[in-house]
């Protein structure tokens, strides 16, 4: 599901599950089990149906690896937030150099809002030692920026993850959920795999 329709699904369910409760202390306060049970069932129908429809938006997003250079996208209402690893090495670290690139027409992207991890074949999760995107991207722009993992060289096909972290960024059903985000991930260079 697109973050856009997410977003009305979390809406919707929000504003049903509101008036519910909204009908049901309304109906407490008249002492009306009529009142009462319809704000309960449609409170349930609301919690219910969004659950579902959020469990659902999880379990049918299937794992892909993206190939080195290749882009994925992040969505507000229009997906205009690419990311992809221009390149990756290892010395000390792993340094991997992320490309981030918007083709808004008029407003800034933000990736700092986007949080960054490499994961590993065992699912361990290293967020960067170093690297920072402090300033806003201008619609239209590319910018490519270094971050350092600290991974050890034992750790397996380590892969790049990236999603938004937000609190209310977990409650969207879909795509717009960093859960779903976290099982698309972007390969590394085969010098980053050693």
């Amino acid at each position: 599901m697109p973050p856009a329709i997410g977003m009305l699904v979390m809406l919707a369910a929000f504003g049903v599950g509101g008036l519910a409760v909204i009908g049901l202390l309304a109906g407490l306060l008249k002492r009306d089990r009529g009142w009462i049970r319809a704000s309960g069932i449609a409170l349930g129908g609301a919690v219910g149906g969004y659950g579902l429809v959020w469990v659902i938006g999880l379990l049918a997003a299937g794992s892909k690896v993206v190939p080195i250079g290749s882009e994925i996208s992040f969505c507000d209402v229009d997906c205009d937030l690419h990311v992809a690893v221009a390149k990756a090495s290892r010395d000390t670290d792993l340094a991997v150099t992320v490309r981030f690139r918007s083709d808004a027409k008029v407003s800034n992207g933000y990736p700092s809002s986007l949080r960054l991890a490499v994961v590993d074949d065992q699912g361990q999760r290293y967020v960067p030692a170093s690297g920072l995107i402090a300033e806003p991207l201008p619609a239209g722009a590319t910018i490519e920026r270094e971050f350092r993992f600290s991974v050890p060289a034992s750790a397996g096909h380590p892969r790049l993850q990236v999603s938004y972290d937000g609190v209310m960024d977990y409650l969207l059903p879909g795509a717009g959920n960093p859960l779903v985000q976290r099982k698309t991930v972007l390969a590394l260079a085969e010098t980053a795999d050693r």
